[in-house]
């Protein structure tokens, strides 16, 4: 493939087609409103191009092809969701401290630490970052980080002696007992965000907090901070 390509066969059309539309019609539920799904499948054909242009190298590497091409066309409109607005960017820069945050604390003590100890170390007021946590779900980034955790378990990089995780499942394990258990009633379950606030006996903004927070965990014991 060459490496300069700026366009599709129409046999190369016709195979990932589907695939770009299901995966915009996906991430469009959960994206912004500014956010089409025409917007997301631009983007996504974009992603498309530029990962066929790799495709022979990838394949030389042992790398299933289709898995990488469609990681690549998934990354591209997760990137473009996220760059579509400066209240998504500024919640997004937030979104990577909060994670970051946790993952320094796991490191520090071994046990997953509590949403007091987070704002103390943001310097948040607990009222601020529970604010900040549902900024965050306003603009549908904890939705779009789950499905990029599920779709890219990669090991965490992470050399330092704290808990970590290897899959999405390992890091699910290492969530406190509450956090699992929402998980379980949303995914196992399927139930939703209100059906399952219920279960637990919360609101559901309370749950949607801290199901935007296990996000976060998830991502930090996963290295993806």
């Amino acid at each position: 493939m060459s490496e300069g390509r700026v366009a599709l066969t129409r046999e190369e059309f016709e195979r990932w087609s589907p695939t770009v539309r299901r995966i915009a019609m996906l991430l469009g539920r959960r994206a912004p409103r500014s956010v089409s799904v025409a917007d997301l499948c631009v983007k996504g054909f974009s992603g498309l191009i530029d990962a066929l242009a790799s495709a022979e190298s990838i394949a030389s590497a042992n790398l299933v092809v289709e898995e990488y091409v469609e990681h690549r066309i998934r990354t591209a409109m997760v990137d473009f969701i996220l760059s579509a607005d400066d209240r998504v960017r500024d919640a997004r820069a937030v979104s990577r401290r909060i994670a970051r945050t946790i993952r320094a604390l796991v490191d520090a003590t071994g046990e997953p630490p509590t949403r007091e100890r987070i704002a103390e170390v943001l310097k948040l007021e607990i009222d601020e970052y529970e604010s900040a946590l549902a900024r965050i779900a306003q603009f549908g980034l904890a939705r779009i980080e789950i499905l990029d955790l599920d779709h890219d378990q990669a090991p965490s990089s992470s050399d330092d002696d704290g808990p970590s995780a290897d899959t999405l499942a390992d890091a699910i394990d290492l969530l406190p007992t509450m956090d699992r258990d929402l998980l379980m009633l949303l995914f196992q379950e399927e139930c939703s965000m209100e059906e399952a606030a219920a279960v637990l006996g919360t609101s559901q903004y309370r749950a949607t907090l801290q199901y935007t927070e296990i996000v976060h965990r998830l991502r930090a014991s996963l290295g993806k901070e």
